[in-house]
């Protein structure tokens, strides 16, 4: 397995380079190859720059002069920062598009491995305190139903409420952060964004909080990806169906509103159900 050499590789330097040690946890060798992105916000890096100037104005409101005392002043942090992000990308965590920084992780079979490096990133303190958007990329899924139901479990197991309503823009009732692509949380990628195969799907939802356990997240994506589990989404559905949730594809936010409140309005009690259906795993 090429992509698990290469990881290896990667955490081996990346223990090395930030001497940081990590538990070792079970392996979850998949049939698909999988990877992901964290995107880290410019406010979880520089918390009080953001805080000062930030938090309630944008950067083109202020005027040429504060804008070179602003920059300054993010320059003189970036030199604790940038050097160890940029390190990084030179062991084997390539940099993504989006900003202020996005680890693009390689796929991998053996999820264990995803979860090691993001692991010694968050104790290196370069995935810091905050909220991060968790892409996952599954190499050789097709977007189906089930796959649908897949991301809606790791949702209600994973997520907070405020995460589903993040994707509505309300002044134009368009689709804002996740839902600006694909549909309802899933985006097909073709092999011009891809390495290692022609055809995948991106669970676009996801978030990592500071009480994220990405290693049982991990595990229950491995359980639905390589089980039949019908009796578990079926009993999903069944409880969705109690607050007048369809059995299909709700499309995205901007088209199917209805559709939308309503989920984000019964998320917790949905979260709850499925937490206590889970609890087995």
């Amino acid at each position: 397995m090429f992509y698990d050499n290469q990881a290896k590789e990667t955490i081996s330097l990346l223990k090395k380079e930030f001497n940081i040690g990590i538990e070792e946890k079970p392996s979850l060798i998949s049939k698909y190859t999988i990877g992901a992105e964290i995107e880290v916000k410019f406010q979880y890096f520089f918390p009080e720059i953001f805080n000062k100037y930030f938090n309630n104005k944008k950067y083109n409101l202020y005027s040429e002069v504060e804008k070179v005392i602003i920059t300054n002043e993010i320059s003189i942090q970036e030199k604790n920062i940038s050097p160890l992000l940029e390190k990084t990308v030179e062991l084997g965590i390539p940099k993504g598009n989006d900003p202020y920084w996005e680890f693009a992780f390689n796929p991998v079979n053996d999820l264990t491995l995803l979860y090691y490096q993001i692991e010694i990133l968050k104790k290196a303190n370069l995935i810091p305190t905050g909220e991060h958007s968790f892409h996952i990329t599954i190499g050789g899924l097709k977007r189906d139903k089930k796959s649908y139901y897949i991301l809606m479990i790791l949702e209600l197991l994973f997520l907070k409420q405020d995460r589903i309503l993040s994707g509505y823009n309300y002044e134009t009732y368009m689709n804002s952060t996740w839902a600006k692509k694909g549909r309802a949380g899933i985006t097909i990628k073709n092999e011009n964004d891809l390495i290692d195969c022609s055809e995948a799907i991106e669970f676009r939802t996801l978030m990592i909080y500071n009480d994220t356990d990405i290693y049982s997240m991990f595990k229950i994506l491995y359980h639905l990806l390589h089980n039949d589990c019908k009796d578990l989404i079926d009993n999903v559905v069944n409880e969705m169906k109690k607050y007048n949730l369809p059995d299909k594809n709700w499309e995205n936010i901007h088209r199917n509103m209805v559709i939308w409140n309503q989920y984000s309005e019964s998320f917790n009690n949905l979260s709850k159900y499925t937490k206590d259906l889970f609890k087995i795993l």
